[in-house]
């Protein structure tokens, strides 16, 4: 079996420029960002600003794709683009722009527009093939290319996340297939002590700790409250064959154990007995303690982390049908299918927890992650503790590591596994996720009608008196797509029949009404479809600004696999400040 060597740290001069995003991801997200290729469809400012805010923290490679001659848009229509010396093609002048921001990343552009060689869903396929992530801006979901775009992308799982900005109107959409998440960086998460069942190391320390033999009420207010609970949850045990507190009355009776504890000379005020009675803590004890957390018993219980019968561990990537020839790329072209690397992280991640699923038959528990809370304690005591918790957390990922080898050797796998990766997943192992959302392509055909209803209900945007509500643009969006598949340009964007498109769109917003069950309900969304018209789908630069940096936010979730990325769409008012998120 092939092993990488671990991760190389972050060199001197790029921890000092990335210092910030660094303490937020760490050496694995930047390394992960910095392999990453995107490719942006339309280089309006809404994608501008989000592209903006993935080169400054050093994304791998950037491909932008858009044909158009800057020379048929006023010079204020886009904040990049204000040099008179410009190029005159929008992606080249785009380009140039965002590379004198960051020299680090690999920069290119293809001077045609996506919809001139991407005809049919097996081109989209073997483009998008290329690439980490794809950006689609100002472009309808109905658009014939996005729905190639969004079939292929969805085959090849290779995320695409679809912008818009229409007036004060933000829509953003995240298509992943399947998303592993190897941290959600889930902040109230219980802290992982054992003390329900505590390894050899922590019990011997336990039980060398006599808390009447301490004199010194220095010292033995400085005991950490976890030696109290592992002491007094042993001393519950044995009067209670063994169980752990599973009642009202078990609790507090525990409650009183932990109180006895305390001895005489103790002061009545020591804060690590106030520590060791604290619910939170309790609750560490009780049988009701949850082991393994929903979210990773999901992981776990997939069909892809079976050690015996999944087919996940390989690289699975299907090849294009036919031979497509694309615009040539200037500046850069990558030399291997960025696809690939993604196709290789998801084998990795199901391999490591197909091994933590064997880890947990044989252990009974997740593996230790090894850190504590503060607690109160004198510097000597909590160092001894933070030992014994970090020398167990590493032999248990050395147990997961044996598995993982086992699991190659035994199915005779090719693929080379990090053994820091091994010990960053056991680390994390309580915030790992696996996160999917439906195809664009399937929702403009078959559409979430309850999951909006509901979110829009709950906004109150289903009640004709409300208004300033987000909910309504979304409805009012797809009638805006069906008026430009009709009329093959925007309602409103031709003032000389501004009323004439009011009208039109009032129907279109009816039919899709329909689709909701709600056309009895004849005044709903009258002001808001009226607003559209008027915006004409005009992109204002600060609508443009704070979608974009929503955008580049989900896009580094996904590329970074860190945190857990929006299910699945966003709809914002910025004339109201409301927005609103569902699955659709």
């Amino acid at each position: 079996m092939a092993h990488r060597a671990a991760q190389q740290p972050q060199q001197p001069q790029q921890q000092r420029r990335y210092d910030r995003q660094l303490r937020i991801w760490g050496d694995a997200g930047q390394s992960a960002l910095r392999a990453a290729s995107l490719c942006a469809i339309s280089a309006t400012a809404a994608a501008a600003e989000a592209i903006k805010n993935l080169v400054l923290p050093a994304i791998g490679a950037l491909t932008l794709v858009d044909g158009t001659d800057l020379r048929q848009l006023p010079p204020t229509a886009h904040f990049f683009l204000s040099s008179p010396q410009r190029p005159h093609n929008r992606a080249h002048a785009l380009v140039a722009a965002l590379h004198a921001l960051n020299s680090d990343v690999r920069t290119s552009f293809i001077p045609h527009h996506a919809h001139e060689f991407i005809d049919s869903v097996s081109a989209a396929y073997a483009f998008v093939l290329r690439f980490s992530l794809v950006l689609v801006a100002d472009m309808p979901a109905s658009h014939t290319l996005v729905r190639f775009l969004s079939q292929a992308a969805f085959r090849a799982n290779v995320p695409l996340v679809l912008l818009r900005c229409h007036g004060m109107i933000g829509y953003l959409r995240v298509q992943a297939p399947t998303l592993c998440v190897l941290n959600a960086r889930q902040d109230d998460l219980p802290p992982d002590l054992c003390i329900h069942a505590p390894f050899s190391h922590l019990q011997a320390l336990a039980d060398a700790t006599d808390l009447n033999a301490i004199s010194d009420t220095t010292q033995l207010t400085h005991v950490p409250f976890v030696i109290i609970l592992t002491k007094a949850l042993q001393l519950f045990r044995a009067q209670n064959d063994q169980k752990l507190p599973a009642s009202p009355q078990q609790n507090k009776l525990f409650e009183n154990i932990v109180r006895s504890l305390r001895p005489s000379h103790c002061p009545a005020d020591a804060l690590n007995f106030e520590e060791a009675l604290k619910r939170s803590n309790l609750r560490l004890c009780y049988s009701q303690v949850n082991h393994i957390p929903p979210s990773v018993q999901a992981v776990l219980s997939h069909p892809n982390a079976d050690p015996r019968t999944s087919t996940a561990f390989s690289v699975q990537l299907e090849s294009p049908n036919h031979h497509h020839v694309f615009p040539q790329i200037v500046h850069y072209t990558k030399p291997r299918p960025a696809a690939h690397r993604i196709a290789e992280q998801q084998a990795r991640f199901w391999l490591i927890a197909a091994a933590v699923n064997m880890f947990v038959n044989e252990a009974g528990r997740l593996p230790v992650r090894g850190s504590l809370p503060d607690m109160t304690a004198d510097t000597e005591s909590y160092l001894n503790l933070q030992r014994i918790y970090s020398e167990k957390a590493h032999k248990d990922a050395k147990r997961v590591l044996h598995f993982v080898h086992a699991i190659v050797d035994e199915r005779g796998l090719d693929l080379d596994v990090d053994d820091a990766l091994v010990i960053s997943f056991c680390t994390n192992v309580h915030a790992i996720r696996v996160h999917s959302t439906s195809s664009i392509s399937d929702e403009l055909d078959d559409w979430n009608v309850d999951a909006f209803k509901e979110a829009a209900m709950l906004e109150g945007g289903l009640d004709p008196s409300g208004t300033g509500k987000a909910s309504p643009y979304y409805p009012i969006l797809r009638a805006v797509d069906l008026f430009h598949r009709a009329n093959g340009r925007y309602p409103g964007s031709d003032t000389v029949v501004k009323d004439n498109d009011i009208a039109l769109m009032h129907g279109y917003v009816a039919t899709v009404k329909e689709q909701l069950g709600l056309q009895s309900n004849t005044g709903l969304w009258r002001h808001e479809t009226e607003e559209m018209v008027r915006y004409a789908n005009t992109e204002l630069h600060n609508v443009a600004a704070f979608m974009g940096g929503i955008a580049a936010q989900e896009i580094t979730k996904i590329l970074t696999q860190q945190f857990v990325p929006l299910d699945n769409t966003l709809i914002v008012n910025m004339a109201e400040q409301s927005s609103i998120t569902f699955a659709a």
